[in-house]
């Protein structure tokens, strides 16, 4: 298993064809990039790298499903009270903060 930054994949993603920035292109500079380059460092599993890695991974994932939960609950509340907003506001397109 070898680490690339999100630095060094925003920038390789500029190179490659394709609709601005989707999961499967992101998957695809990732793989392209981890088979051509050889100056990536190289992650096992017991690596403190790796454990730190894996645990900040975990974090992040489990802040985007509490923030989704929030807006989730605010948009149900909101809905109860006044559904007319649903149709005058766009409650899909919540900016994040993290």
């Amino acid at each position: 298993m070898v680490y690339i930054t999100g630095l060094a994949v925003h920038q390789a993603s500029t190179a490659y064809r394709g609709q601005g920035k989707t999961d499967e292109k992101a998957a695809f500079v990732i793989a392209d990039q981890a088979r051509m380059r050889q100056d990536l460092g190289l992650l096992r599993s017991g690596d403190e790298i790796a454990v730190d890695l894996r645990t900040l991974t975990a974090r992040r994932l489990d802040l985007v499903n509490e923030r989704i939960r929030q807006t989730n609950r605010l948009r149900a509340q909101l809905l109860a009270f006044f559904p007319a907003l649903e149709r005058v506001l766009d409650t899909r397109r919540v900016r994040s903060c993290c």
